[in-house]
C-alpha cells in the first residue's frame, strides 16, 4: 500500500513498503539536515553510502546489516544517537543469527544504553555468546566474574575466560 509523506523540507515522498521507508529514513531526511555530505571528503560520503545500503539489507533481514546500522545509531556519527533504535536493531541481528549483535546488546544492558541497566541480563548474553565460541563474549564473561557484575565472583573462571578469549588453552 502506498502513502504519500511531506517531510519538513517540503519533498513529497511516495513510499510503499518498508524499502521505501528505509529510504526516506535514511536518504530524505539526511540529506536535507546534512549539507556536509555534499562536501568532498570521501569518508563521509562513503559512510553515507553504506547506510544507505545496509539500510535496505537490514529491513530485508541480513543480520550484518542490521548490527550495522545499530552500531550507526550508537555511534552518532552518520545517523543521530538514538540508544533505544539501536537496541531494536541489535535484538533483530540477534534473532538472525549475529553473535556480535549479541554481545552489543548485552553491552547495552551493561551499561544502560537504550534500556534499563541489567547486569544480570547481560552476563546471560555474554554466556550465550561464550558457549557459541565468541572471543568477545569470553572476555566480557569473564570481566563479569572477576567484578561480580549479574553473578557471583569467580577468579578461577573469569581467568579461564580470559584464556579462552586469548586463544590460550
Amino acid at each position: 500500500m502506498a502513502r504519500k509523506f511531506e517531510d519538513d523540507g517540503g519533498v513529497t515522498v511516495i513510499k510503499s513498503g518498508r524499502i521505501s521507508e528505509i529510504f526516506h529514513l535514511l536518504f530524505v531526511e539526511r540529506l536535507c539536515r546534512m549539507p556536509e555530505l555534499y562536501s568532498e571528503d570521501r569518508c563521509v560520503r562513503n559512510k553515507y553510502g553504506d547506510i544507505v545500503h545496509h539500510g535496505i539489507d537490514a529491513y530485508k533481514g541480513i543480520a550484518a546489516s542490521e548490527r550495522f546500522i545499530a552500531e550507526a545509531y550508537m555511534s552518532g556519527e552518520v545517523l543521530p544517537r538514538l540508544y533505544k533504535q539501536s537496541v531494536m536493531w541489535f535484538t533483530r541481528a540477534r534473532e538472525h543469527g549475529s553473535i556480535r549483535a549479541l554481545v552489543s546488546l548485552g553491552d547495552c544492558y551493561f551499561y544502560g544504553n537504550g534500556c534499563p541497566e541489567n547486569r544480570k541480563k547481560a552476563y546471560e548474553m555474554y554466556c550465550e555468546a561464550a558457549e557459541q565460541n565468541s572471543p568477545e563474549g569470553f572476555f566480557r564473561k569473564g570481566v563479569c566474574l572477576f567484578d561480580g557484575s549479574g553473578c557471583d565472583i569467580d577468579y578461577p573462571q573469569a581467568y579461564a575466560c580470559f584464556k579462552k578469549a586469548l586463544g590460550i588453552r
